[in-house]
């Protein structure tokens, strides 16, 4: 019983992967930068298990199938000279931010919100 488990567990990781790194094609024509800030989409299941870990946040947990599925749509907000550490986790829904949260669930810096405002208006407005 618990090797049947253990495979069911593994298709369907290999399945959520799969959904997400198509996702992340998808939306890499929403990607943006400016000289200080880039934002991407999560590219793979790994990519959001890191997010999840460096915010001490939910999104690997609580929104990983909803990304892969096409419900929501998930954007990490990163300093362009710092690539890989994760400043703002950030939600899409409809074209619109629904929620946009630094480590800890904290609000975004000024600096930050208008980064994303101006994303908002001129990449997801327009796509």
């Amino acid at each position: 019983h618990d090797e049947s488990v253990n495979k069911v567990k593994i298709v369907k990781n290999e399945i959520l992967q799969k959904k997400i790194e198509k996702r992340g094609e998808q939306l890499s024509k929403n990607q943006y930068q400016n000289n200080v800030f880039f934002i991407r989409p999560a590219k793979n299941l790994d990519d959001m298990k890191d997010e999840a870990k460096q915010q001490n946040n939910c999104v690997y947990k609580n929104y990983s199938e909803s990304y892969a599925n096409g419900e929501t749509d998930i954007y990490f907000l990163r300093k362009v000279n710092k690539p890989e550490k994760s400043l703002v986790t950030v939600e899409v829904c409809n074209g619109k931010i629904r929620q946009e949260r630094q480590k800890y669930n904290k609000d975004t810096t000024e600096s930050q919100k208008k980064f994303l405002e101006k994303w908002e208006k001129e990449v997801l407005k327009v796509a």
